[in-house]
């Protein structure tokens, strides 16, 4: 009787077990880790972008803030070309020299762009940003340099076109 007992019970969860799901291969969902082994004008320095056109109103951002950002931006791109969640982001100037400050770089199609969020903490994963301020940096998916080259906003301005914030 113990023995039909035990063989019931082994023969149940066995059955259990082999009618779990089976795992999926979670390195697709993994956070990006590649990062260019070179990133030139690192670390940066504390930028300040205006909020509004009509106000005296800035935001300043943090060296560390923005270097995370970029990372994370870098980091998205050369992991398969992704996007912060369900946003744009990152994404690349069609036209960088159309943009005051990105002159120098007429012609060049791996110039990127990146969110930063109001609160100076929080590295953008999706959505809709919280501030109109970018990094700035130049890429090739798969190089392993990159160039950081600044900040830029377009908060509050009404033709939605991009100005470079101030270094600090």
């Amino acid at each position: 009787m113990q023995l039909t007992s035990l063989f019931f019970y082994v023969l149940t969860v066995a059955t259990a077990v082999s009618a779990a799901p089976t795992p999926t291969d979670l390195a697709v969902r993994s956070p990006p880790t590649k990062l260019p082994s070179t990133i030139h004008g690192f670390p940066p320095n504390d930028w300040e972008c205006k909020t509004s056109q009509t106000k005296p109103t800035t935001r300043k951002f943090s060296a560390d803030y923005i270097k995370r950002s970029t990372e994370y931006a870098l980091e998205l791109r050369d992991n398969g070309n992704n996007k912060a969640g369900n946003s744009k982001y990152p994404e690349y100037f069609t036209n960088p020299e159309s943009i005051p400050g990105l002159e120098d770089y007429k012609g060049q199609t791996n110039i990127d762009h990146f969110p930063l969020n109001y609160d100076d903490k929080t590295v953008f994963t999706g959505g809709t940003p919280t501030s109109g301020a970018r990094v700035v940096y130049q890429h090739d998916v798969d190089s392993d340099v990159a160039t950081f080259i600044g900040v830029w906003s377009h908060a509050g301005r009404t033709n939605g076109k991009f100005e470079k914030c101030t270094e600090k």
